[in-house]
């Protein structure tokens, strides 16, 4: 049976030894309404914290998760430096073995871009230099 991404929903009600992501691997990255007290659009990419790095914005929900996917990616493949969270990535390097043959949860919905699908490929023995080509050429 192939690896796949759930939400936490499905994993609660039957899926017993898969892994919670946004517990065990959380990405640095994220996406929000911007400016934060805005109703309407564009959406922010970037580092959450108490000071949100931002990195862009996006017109659309969807388009900020795949630029937060591509991101978390190039942080992973160390094209994008990020010197406080150095170790974290060398932590999230370490696990993805770990994770392949694993169902992963997320509480991102399943018709958008999540990084549990990036760890889904990476746990597969993809390059995370190889699924950043990937990607790009898809978005071109």
């Amino acid at each position: 049976m192939t690896a796949r991404r759930l939400t936490l929903t499905q994993l609660r009600a039957d899926t017993a030894g898969a892994v919670d992501i946004d517990t065990a691997l959380p990405s640095p990255f994220a996406t929000w309404p911007w400016p934060r007290w805005s109703t309407s659009r564009p959406w922010a990419v970037g580092v959450a914290g108490d000071v949100p790095t931002v990195y862009g914005t996006t017109e659309t929900e969807s388009a900020a998760a795949a630029a937060a996917v591509q991101l978390y990616i190039s942080w992973l493949a160390g094209s994008v430096v990020l010197d406080d969270l150095a170790k974290r990535r060398l932590d999230h390097l370490a696990l993805i073995p770990v994770l392949a043959g694993r169902d992963l949860a997320c509480r991102c919905a399943l018709d958008v871009p999540c990084h549990g699908d990036a760890l889904l490929v990476l746990a597969s023995g993809v390059s995370p230099l190889v699924l950043l080509e990937d990607l790009r050429e898809v978005a071109a």
